[in-house]
């Protein structure tokens, strides 16, 4: 900033003397008073991210790979599930891989818990010799920080992508015990809890959507917790509206049905998607939750002349 031309910005920050140096995090700013070399420059740079997680946590979401370090590395892999690529820049192997692990690290980027990083061995040695690597690129799978696989697959997109895929359903808790039911209310929890067979897959799917009415499908993973959490919410929102011949609340498991995911655009999970007449007309981006879903439908029925497919009696809304 040229305090100059921007004198009152200055005066606000308490800049009084040139050349000045903050550092600001979340809109906060802190003054570096040290020598101004560039490794000094870098180990404050380096002190500040450490000492506030919270800003690491963040720069992980909006970044679709870290570049790890020794000060790093402990707290990014501590996340539920973090892929990493140990390599060295004079190798040709790591060379050919980078692009496709860059790749693979923006379509999965909203993944649920996954985070992809990198770790440059001719800089962070200590950290390479630590974890044994031999050779390179070597591509390690970690989970809550503890090293659980190394990737012997081949270097491909989707041959990875699957791998990961297949790990994150793996170490996916299965729940056995039902919760509990009050008893005067249990003819309608088990109604509710039911689930519909309302499953797509690449083969069904555009026989399921193609028809004259409204097909609202919930493209998901097993895995994904979002999705898990909105199972139960999902599967209601059939149950009433399974009385509507027009109106299918479908879903599909991307896990089983990538292919049709890819040519969907899928690329977070849950992704709920609108279609009329078996043309995609809306991406849904609003709360997960039931009566929100409701009013979104009855919404888009209203907006094309089509609420008529809902009975005066219904007795959905407000439920």
């Amino acid at each position: 900033i040229d305090c100059s031309e921007d004198a009152l910005i200055c005066s606000d920050h308490d800049i009084f003397g040139y050349p000045t140096m903050k550092l600001f995090m979340r809109g906060s700013g802190a003054r570096y008073e040290g020598p101004r070399n560039i490794e000094s420059l870098e180990a404050f740079y380096r002190e500040k991210l450490t000492e506030d997680a919270d800003f690491e946590d963040s720069v992980a979401t909006k970044k679709a790979f870290m570049e790890l370090t020794i000060e790093t590395f402990a707290h990014i892999i501590s996340r539920d599930f973090t892929f990493v690529v140990f390599f060295a820049p004079w190798c040709g192997h790591c060379k050919v891989l980078m692009p496709t692990f860059q790749d693979l690290a923006r379509q999965m980027i909203n993944t649920d818990g996954l985070v992809f990083g990198t770790v440059d061995c001719t800089i962070q040695n200590s950290l390479c010799s630590q974890y044994a690597i031999r050779g390179y690129p070597t591509l390690v799978w970690f989970e809550d920080g503890v090293e659980k696989d190394r990737y012997m697959g081949a270097r491909e997109l989707n041959a990875m992508r699957n791998y990961i895929e297949q790990k994150m359903l793996q170490a996916t808790p299965i729940t056995t015990e039902a919760p509990p039911v009050v008893q005067h209310e249990q003819e309608q929890t088990i109604e509710e809890s039911s689930e519909i067979d309302n499953v797509l897959n690449t083969k069904t799917f555009t026989q399921g959507i193609s028809f004259e009415g409204y097909a609202f499908v919930n493209f998901g993973a097993p895995w994904c917790s979002h999705c898990q959490k909105l199972a139960p919410i999902w599967n209601r929102f059939a149950q009433k509206f399974s009385r509507y011949e027009d109106i299918r609340i479908l879903r599909v498991d991307c896990t089983a049905s990538e292919s049709l995911c890819r040519d969907y655009g899928i690329r977070a999970f849950p992704t709920l998607i609108l279609f009329r007449y078996g043309e995609s007309k809306v991406e849904y981006n609003g709360s997960r939750d039931f009566n929100s879903l409701y009013n979104f439908l009855v919404s888009q029925l209203e907006f094309f002349g089509d609420d008529y497919l809902l009975k005066q009696e219904d007795e959905i809304k407000n439920d």
